[in-house]
């Protein structure tokens, strides 16, 4: 939590919430824990249903650099004070903080998604220099001291770090778990599968901004969304006359010339670990994660550079690590995309 405050900020930031019962299968007890206290040995663990927020703080980077490290540090240490007293005010409970990121833990999806509002509205009326990226879950998990691990928090922390400045994203189970208020301010948002995940996710964004206008989802029909091909693909690769079939549930495929690699390429020219080939919406996706790029020529097509960046792959091509294909001397990577 925010330090260098006196001791009523720290209380407000680690907030204790006697636990309560509820009849809804979507709200569960939230025990008393305090998350500064330090966990002991003898700390009862127990499986609970939580909802699970993750709340990120985008922009502070360039804030430290424009304002210097005792301003910035101000600033900061006031939005995730700020946020955890909204948390507070819906029944939540500050886990920790990550760097600039708060984790919290709610009784149930409602409250987390009324706090989620709460947070960007009350962000804005700040004037606060960052923008929120707020991603929450609802589901099982092991509660043990001031902690929370389990499924819940690893699909809350994907959801955050999928959200853009300004967005809260949540699951389509959480989603279900929501009033009639909340579920009159989502909209479809993407149909993907978390990093980590083996099965595809509907993801919903709770448009906070009141000046937006939107359609109520959920009436038992739900809304139109993009689903997955019902065709699968696969994705050919090759090199020196090597060749391997990689599905989509063998995504992400990592490519470099270190041996530890999903796919090794033989060029001085390739990071240890140059690109990941990730599956996305029915796409296979080329990330580049090197030091000198990737380029990428699509049969019949010209050639892309990418650097930082990600290209979807389709029909075939040729993949040059490091260098134009031209001016390559080590292996290059021959790639189809088939339909099975």
């Amino acid at each position: 939590m925010p330090s260098g405050g006196d001791s009523a900020k720290n209380d407000d930031a680690h907030v204790s919430i006697p636990g309560r019962r509820h009849a809804s299968a979507c709200r569960a007890p939230a025990p008393a824990y305090n998350a500064g206290q330090r966990p002991r040995d003898d700390f009862p663990m127990s499986q609970q249903q939580l909802a699970v927020l993750f709340a990120d703080l985008a922009g502070s980077t360039s804030t430290y650099e424009r304002l210097g490290d005792v301003a910035a540090k101000k600033l900061v240490d006031a939005c995730l004070l700020r946020m955890a007293q909204t948390s507070r005010q819906h029944s939540g409970l500050v886990i920790k903080t990550i760097g600039d990121e708060l984790m919290l833990r709610f009784p149930d999806a409602a409250t987390a998604g009324a706090a989620a509002v709460a947070m960007q509205r009350g962000n804005r009326e700040s004037r606060s220099p960052f923008h929120l990226r707020i991603g929450f879950h609802h589901g099982p998990v092991i509660v043990e001291a001031a902690d929370v691990f389990g499924d819940a928090v690893n699909t809350a922390a994907r959801l955050s770090q999928m959200a853009r400045d300004g967005q809260i994203l949540t699951s389509e189970e959480s989603l279900q778990c929501l009033g009639a208020e909340l579920q009159g301010i989502a909209r479809p948002f993407d149909f993907d599968r978390l990093r980590g995940k083996t099965q595809a996710t509907r993801i919903y964004e709770l448009l906070w901004e009141q000046t937006r206008e939107v359609t109520r989802l959920i009436d038992g029909g739900g809304a139109t969304m993009s689903h997955p091909a019902e065709t699968s693909r696969t994705l050919r690769l090759a090199v020196r006359g090597s060749e391997r079939i990689f599905t989509a549930m063998q995504a992400p495929i990592s490519v470099g010339r270190e041996q530890a690699c999903a796919f090794t390429v033989s060029s001085e020219f390739a990071s240890r670990v140059h690109a990941h080939i990730e599956y996305r919406r029915d796409k296979f996706v080329l990330q580049d994660r090197s030091t000198n790029g990737t380029f990428v020529t699509p049969e019949g097509g010209s050639e892309v550079f990418l650097k930082g960046e990600s290209l979807p792959l389709s029909g075939r091509g040729i993949v040059s690590l490091g260098c134009p294909l031209l001016s390559q001397t080590g292996d290059v990577l021959r790639y189809a995309v088939e339909n099975s």
